[in-house]
């Protein structure tokens, strides 16, 4: 698997105080580093960033993967730069939980491109895997407060829970990690689920959702894009 560069920016908090306890955590994008006009003939000059990105956004949408109290989402992907034959995207993963949206990670990744003048088109000449290399520390943090233990307790109460597709060894990590979080005088439906089950449930989430993403990705391996 080719090696992904993965930027964790995580710069502040914005607390909306007319909303008491509602916020959200932003996470600001690396400034893509400028590059030179790409030479005549190449498929940066004949695919600009705009067609580039309504193509992707028709390719890869966001997706989401329900979980205990929100959703962890793969944003659509963000065309950043085009360099040569050599496009530039970032997918930011995150967790949701109206008003509380958490990003925790930046991933980054490219497309090898190539123009074909006779058919005049632009095509992926190769798409290698995307794969996060940790999350961000404060963020899990975030999310191990926002989950509460009542919330990963629905399964117990008969219903159904979004943990019930958690393989069997990763569901019985995560409830123990949830249980030695539990205070002895701990509620249920305010203490929060800690740092480390939320550690587990959040790779977990994200793995499954990158593996949907990069089967995704396989499938436009060749595909292209009609250009002037």
């Amino acid at each position: 698997m080719d090696k992904v560069l993965v930027r964790i920016s995580l710069v502040g908090v914005l607390v909306a105080l007319l909303a008491g306890c509602d916020f959200r955590i932003y996470q600001i994008a690396p400034t893509p580093t400028p590059v030179a006009p790409p030479p005549a003939g190449s498929a940066c000059a004949m695919a600009p960033l705009a067609q580039l990105q309504a193509w992707m956004d028709g390719k890869l949408p966001r997706s989401e993967k329900e979980v205990p109290g929100g959703v962890v989402y793969l944003a659509a992907p963000q065309v950043v730069n085009c360099d040569v034959n050599t496009m530039y995207f970032q997918v930011r993963v995150g967790f949701e939980s109206e008003p509380l949206v958490v990003e925790l990670a930046l991933l980054e990744h490219a497309f090898d491109l190539r123009y074909d003048e006779g058919q005049g088109t632009v095509c992926l000449d190769l798409a290698g895997l995307l794969a996060s290399q940790g999350l961000n520390a404060q963020g899990v943090s975030q999310v191990g407060q926002e989950i509460k233990v009542a919330q990963t307790r629905a399964s117990i109460t008969g219903g159904p829970s979004p943990l019930d597709a958690m393989p069997p060894e990763v569901r019985q990590q995560f409830d123990a990690a949830v249980e030695a979080n539990v205070g002895i005088q701990g509620d249920p439906q305010t203490q929060g689920i800690g740092d480390g089950a939320a550690q587990i449930l959040l790779d977990w989430a994200v793995g499954e959702l990158l593996e949907q993403f990069n089967n995704e990705l396989a499938n436009l391996i060749g595909a292209c894009i009609a250009v002037p």
